[in-house]
């Protein structure tokens, strides 16, 4: 799907930072990773930064010199493309939100097209009533389980990088 796409760099030919996407208040970046494309065909330095508040610092967490496509924690408040050295052709650069928040897109089309029938047809039926109900209540249910799996997925990430941090200083000799 398209729409699960935010274009951050669009055709771009000159050095400097893209739009930024905010994801902490983005209910479509809620419960997840997502991945960022860089595409195109260029000689250029393209730096992927984010911050983790929105008056904080940039900061680069990659740079690609070539079309790619990289997978970032949901651990930034924000996100953005800065083309920091260019020589040639044009850059494009899209974030796209988890494939899971598609559900519960689905289900809010699948709600407001059953709304919308019910309203038409003049229906007071109990079936429909019920089926409405069904579907807030599950998409209630899928948003509350997607936030407990992005705690949970964040959780062991950090782990993970914690856990290689003491390897490295230990590696190094320092001692903590």
């Amino acid at each position: 799907m398209s729409s699960n796409l935010v274009t951050l760099l669009n055709a771009v030919s000159a050095v400097g930072a893209g739009a930024a996407t905010t994801l902490s208040t983005n209910e479509r970046y809620q419960g997840g990773n997502h991945s960022i494309e860089v595409s195109g065909t260029f000689v250029a330095t393209v730096e992927l930064e984010g911050r983790v508040q929105a008056s904080g610092a940039w900061q680069s967490f990659a740079s690609l010199s070539a079309p790619g496509v990289l997978n970032v924690p949901g651990t930034f408040e924000s996100v953005r493309g800065n083309v920091t050295a260019f020589t040639s052709g044009s850059i494009t650069l899209d974030c796209r939100y988890p494939l899971l928040q598609d559900l519960a897109s689905l289900i809010n089309a699948v709600q407001a097209t059953v709304n919308t029938i019910n309203t038409t047809t003049g229906s007071t039926g109990a079936n429909v009533a019920t089926l409405l109900a069904r579907l807030t209540n599950t998409r209630a249910t899928l948003m509350d389980n997607l936030v407990n799996l992005d705690v949970a997925i964040s959780s062991i990430s950090a782990l993970a990088e914690l856990q290689n941090l003491v390897k490295q200083l230990r590696a190094e000799g320092r001692h903590l």
